[in-house]
Parts: structure tokens; sequence; C-alpha cells
């Protein structure tokens, strides 16, 4: 490269160098996934197609010269999570949250039990109707049958 300070031409000792995304990883200690994401859309300077390689210019301006990245949004973002995490694992800890998949078993029992105790009173209230002639006494003892399942199963939710 050229340069003319008034002295005269020049040539600079440096030259451009072309950095694989490891290298950039490391000389930039930022996470190698951010920055292949970020070069996204950006025409690689050479390498191959599975190895590109990208001009340091090239790299820095697609890492943080973008609109939507700003650092202390980022940061606020990621401390929120941070908490939103710990309140949830003292929620956990208190018994307040529970696993998803104990709620689902336990709700699954008793959807079951109701089902096996509404499934029971047809055969329990056909003998004690086919003896009633008067539909009042047959509703009374359908009653009587629900609530008894009804109890049963509040009952049993105790335990």
């Amino acid at each position: 490269m050229l340069l003319d300070k008034g002295l005269g031409s020049f040539e600079l000792g440096m030259t451009r160098k072309q950095w694989s995304l490891n290298a950039a990883m490391v000389e930039l200690k930022v996470d190698r996934r951010r920055i292949a994401a970020c070069l996204d859309g950006v025409e690689p300077a050479g390498g191959t197609d599975k190895r590109p390689t990208y001009w340091m210019a090239d790299i820095v301006a697609a890492l943080y010269d973008r609109e939507d990245l700003n650092p202390s949004q980022e940061k606020a973002l990621l401390d929120k999570v941070k908490r939103e995490r710990e309140v949830l694992k003292l929620e956990q800890d208190r018994k307040e949250l529970l696993p998803s998949r104990d709620v689902e078993e336990t709700w699954s029992k008793r959807v079951m039990n109701v089902r096996a105790r509404l499934l029971a009173l047809p055969g329990k209230l056909a003998p004690q109707a086919a003896v009633e002639s008067d539909p009042v006494e047959v509703e009374k003892v359908a009653k009587e049958l629900i609530y008894e399942a009804l109890t049963e199963l509040s009952e049993g939710e105790k335990e």
C-alpha cells in the first residue's frame, strides 16, 4: 500500500491478512457461532466453500457495526433471563412449581378414576331402577350413587 505524507511515496510494511472463523474467534474472543451468524451474507475474501476466510475489517464491521446489536441491551436481556431462571428455580424449590410430567401423570390418574366411577354407575343403578316404578325414586337413587362416587373421588384426592 503506498502512502504520500508530503515526503514522497512510501510503502507500509504491513499487508492485509485473511482470517478464518476460528482465527477471528481467538483474536476477538467472540464465540465462533456468533461470528458465523454475523458474517452470514458477507462475501468471503478467499478460502474454500467449507473454510472461507474474511478480511478483519469485514469481520469487525459485521460484528459491531450492526444496528440491531446493542451490548447494553443484550446484557440487560441476559440479566433478565438469568433472573427469570432464578425465580423459576426458587419456585421449584418451594414446591410452587412442579414438573409438567408430574402434573400430567397426576391428572391422568384422576381422570381415569373419574372415568371408572362414571362407567360403574349404570351397573349399580340398573338393578335398583328395575324394581322401582316411580321415576322420582329412580332419580333419587341415581343422585345418591352419583354423590357417593363424587365423595369417594374427593376423599381419594386428599391422600
